[in-house]
């Protein structure tokens, strides 16, 4: 399947999951309930188009890259997940080394924060 047909197949799956969801639970279905279900399909379906798409390293070392972001600003989990997104695309030109080193530098600062804070207060 072509990267760029994750994000449709992510909203049906997750769509259709949330219709089953609501049915187990007797809730009603409302727009607001579907367009949360696509959407959430969709951002799925984008980070599994971006793992799987053109570019240096494996898929694995893609997610830890994209997924660097988000941990990078957690004090104990970040650190070492974006150490390992770091090293995991250190030997890959690109985008998704760029983004682990930025992700690499954000944690290294929140942790040092973080241990000031605590260990110095």
């Amino acid at each position: 399947m072509p990267p760029w047909q994750a994000p449709i197949v992510g909203a049906v799956v997750i769509l259709l999951y949330g219709l089953y969801v609501a049915s187990r639970q007797d809730r009603p279905v409302t727009t607001a309930w579907l367009a949360g279900s696509a959407a959430l399909g969709v951002l799925i379906g984008l980070l599994v188009a971006l793992c799987d798409g053109p570019g240096p390293g494996t898929p694995l070392s893609r997610f830890l890259a994209l997924m660097s972001p988000v941990t990078a600003l957690l004090p104990v989990v970040g650190l070492p997940f974006t150490a390992a997104a770091y090293f995991a695309n250190r030997r890959h030109a690109g985008f998704h080394r760029t983004i682990s080193r930025m992700a690499f530098v954000a944690s290294v600062l929140v942790s040092i924060a973080v241990a000031w804070t605590v260990f110095l207060k």
